[in-house]
């Protein structure tokens, strides 16, 4: 065999050793968890697990308690059905992309310590699971670590780019459910509507033994009438703020500025609403509102507009 050929012969071998190592390489993933340890790990949970209690401590303060119709929150509120599915979808889809890199162990910690929150999702009373979450917003980046476990993950829903962690720092209201009335024709006792600078336009929808009446109308459209009864039926707000966190809603909120009364009473009381409603800002889209409990919510223009009857609008033509 020539010289020259013993070269390209080695050459090739050279070549082909080089190619199997650029594959291992792109391929490799130092702190990939094998299919063994995903196997082990903590999610995501079985979407059949029994919860009826979560807690998260941290930044916020939230506690959550399953009944038979809902979620109560923080012993005083209805949680919102929809965020709940949020945290249910995180926890029951979720799954660990990899343990932290071990060069950034301590730092992650450190933030699981100062900036995480603890999750606690128990079942009568016995611990379910325990978590410290935390997470990283501007590279979307979300760590958990299981209670009694060294190990801190990096943790993804596949396909899906959004903030995981983001969940487990919601305050009060964003977790408060937004409905403001839930009643229909089968429940309704009462509405009453009053405009204090026009009082023509107040009147009065009661209910009584089945039958239907308008307040000082004695005949009356009774498909406007049933049209406007069937906007109160699981009617949210746009939102729930607290008092000084927007101070331009706060000075909306005074004596002067009152634009309408709604006051709502049902079979069950427990739907009865009270609303207290001003007049919106200049080049502003949302009314705000004091409810009967106190709390300053805000409605959209074009979803508050079919709550804003007069007596004329249910005159029979």
């Amino acid at each position: 065999m020539s010289t020259q050929r013993k070269k390209n012969i080695r050459l090739l071998a050279i070549l082909i050793g080089l190619s199997a190592i650029t594959i291992f390489v792109a391929n490799y993933d130092p702190y990939a968890t094998t299919g063994q340890e995903a196997a082990a790990s903590f999610l995501p949970l079985d979407p059949e697990t029994d919860i009826d209690e979560i807690s998260i401590t941290g930044p916020r303060a939230i506690h959550l308690q399953r009944l038979s119709n809902g979620w109560k929150l923080n012993d005083a509120y209805r949680a919102d059905d929809q965020v709940i599915q949020l945290l249910w979808n995180v926890l029951t889809q979720a799954e660990v992309q990899r343990p932290v890199a071990e060069a950034r162990i301590e730092e992650v910690s450190a933030l699981l310590q100062s900036a995480g929150a603890d999750v606690l999702l128990s079942n009568l009373g016995r611990p379910v699971l325990e978590l410290q979450v935390a997470g990283e917003e501007e590279g979307r980046v979300t760590y958990m670590r299981r209670k009694g476990d060294e190990t801190i993950y990096r943790i993804q829903i596949p396909g899906y780019t959004d903030y995981l962690s983001s969940i487990f720092f919601l305050s009060e209201y964003q977790w408060r459910d937004r409905r403001l009335f839930q009643t229909d024709a089968s429940t309704l006792r009462e509405i009453r509507v009053a405009y204090p600078t026009r009082p023509e336009w107040d009147f009065r929808i009661r209910q009584q033994n089945g039958e239907i009446g308008v307040s000082r109308l004695e005949r009356y459209d009774t498909a406007a009438v049933q049209d406007y009864i069937s906007q109160f039926a699981g009617f949210a707000v746009d939102g729930i703020i607290g008092q000084g966190q927007y101070p331009y809603f706060d000075a909306l909120v005074h004596p002067d500025n009152l634009l309408a009364t709604i006051a709502l009473e049902d079979v069950d009381s427990v739907f009865d609403q009270d609303l207290t409603l001003y007049n919106r800002g200049e080049a502003q889209d949302f009314y705000p509102a004091v409810t009967g409990a106190g709390d300053t919510v805000v409605i959209a223009g074009p979803r508050l507009a079919p709550f804003l009857k007069s007596l004329p609008d249910f005159v029979q033509d």
